[in-house]
Parts: C-alpha cells; structure tokens; sequence
C-alpha cells in the first residue's frame, strides 16, 4: 500500500517515491536481488541508492507508470495508487527534496 502520507494528489517526496520503489522494484533492481528469478539485476538498472534511482527516473516513468511493463508481470503486486505516486515524483523532476 501507499504511505500513509501521501495524498492522492499533490507533491510527492523522494523518500515517498523511495517506499514504493523499495517495495516493488528493488526486490530485482537491486545489487543482490531477493527474487530467485534473477541472480543480476535485470539490464544492470540497480535501484540501491538515492543517486540511482535518480538517475533512472525517466526510465521508472517510461515502465512503471506509462507503459505499466515493470514490474514484469506485476510480480510485486503494484498498485495504481503506487504507479501514481511514481508518476507524480518523477513529473516533479524526480527531486530528492
């Protein structure tokens, strides 16, 4: 589910953006995935730290939220409420603030 916090509208936080991708992503976008599917990260796109999930922002956009391919097959069990807080952090630039 979605943090508490975060209104169905409005800014989103990094760390807001940062729970949900922890709990949907990083479980194979990570350096030492905890899904047995993949012993890598899938592409080599790691989500372990602040500065890498930046960085592959547009690329979190484009999947998760515009064309909703990630995560493969919805493994995580995403929601909509979590697609949109993905949406709405990285339309404010995927800041860290």
């Amino acid at each position: 589910a979605a943090p508490p916090s975060v209104a169905a509208t409005g800014p989103v936080t990094f760390e807001d953006a940062r729970h949900v991708i922890d709990r949907r992503c990083s479980v194979c976008h990570s350096e030492r995935p905890t899904d047995n599917t993949f012993a890598v990260a899938p592409a080599g796109v790691m989500f372990d730290t602040p500065e890498q999930i930046i960085a592959h922002a547009a690329r979190i956009r484009e999947r998760a939220v515009i064309q909703k391919t990630m995560p493969l097959g919805n493994i995580t069990s995403i929601s909509d409420a979590e697609r949109s807080i993905l949406d709405r952090w990285t339309a404010q630039q995927a800041s860290t603030r």
